[in-house]
């Protein structure tokens, strides 16, 4: 229903600041750019940049991989004409990273630079209660369709190889944080047994616990416990793990 040169996307209980549209509009016409992201107030992200700039597609996805910028549609200005070139649209059927789907989508298939504006235009309302905060007991579920799709379209695009190993981190990461999802989920202890021993069981995880990047001993020590520990010790392993860290 757009009609604008430009769309972009604001999550329901976020906001923007006043000028971010016209800063951004500004600097993506004037260079003719297809996707111009924006910098988010309250992160966790550091800026390394202090003024607008230019930079490749190639580049902004490794950094999406390895967690050091955003990874979502919000905060970004897409060029309608590239949407509607090749039909982008969001994945309807997932709950949990289907914005940082569309925006590699559009990253992988734009043949321009993109733009960078390194102001803090996008603001976070954190809540207490929204979905990314709470303990989901089928993350791993959630967290296995998005690799099935990244995987696809890097397939599609013949890119799978160019990010294969950010792509084995990035998931590797992603397991850790199912694995905390089911442990301090409210389920009941045998249930949380069971889904930990699926997880296991999983071609995917065992095919991301066999660390292809570049790591520390700890990371590799924590791929064989997954891999090989019975499930109700990698339980209190975690559980000892979350202990620690509020102590």
């Amino acid at each position: 229903m757009a009609i604008g040169e430009f769309v972009t996307f604001v999550d329901g209980d976020d906001y923007i600041n006043f000028d971010m549209l016209e800063k951004m509009y500004y600097f993506a016409e004037s260079q003719k750019l297809d996707l111009t992201f924006c910098s988010f107030e309250n992160n966790e992200y550091n800026d390394t940049t202090e003024i607008a700039q230019e930079s490749s597609s190639n580049e902004y996805i490794r950094k999406m991989l390895q967690g050091k910028v955003q990874r979502s549609a919000c905060g970004v200005l897409f060029n309608l004409d590239l949407i509607r070139k090749h039909s982008l649209a969001f994945d309807i059927d997932m709950s949990y990273g289907e914005d940082m789907l569309f925006t590699i989508k559009a990253l992988l298939l734009t043949e321009n630079k993109i733009g960078i504006i390194p102001y803090k235009y996008y603001v976070v309302e954190k809540r207490i209660g929204s979905a990314i905060r709470l303990m989901n007991q089928n993350q791993y579920e959630r967290i296995q369709l998005l690799a099935q799709r990244l995987d696809q379209i890097f397939e599609y695009l013949n890119a799978k190889n160019e990010y294969e190993l950010l792509l084995n981190r990035y998931y590797y990461f992603d397991i850790l944080f199912s694995i905390s999802h089911i442990v301090r989920s409210n389920i009941g202890f045998f249930k949380k047994l069971g889904k930990l021993r699926e997880l296991k069981k999983s071609p995917h995880a065992r095919e991301c616990l066999n660390v292809k990047f570049e790591s520390s001993k700890l990371v590799r020590i924590k791929a064989l416990l997954i891999k090989y520990a019975p499930s109700i010790i990698l339980m209190f392993f975690y559980k000892l793990n979350n202990t620690m860290k509020k102590v």
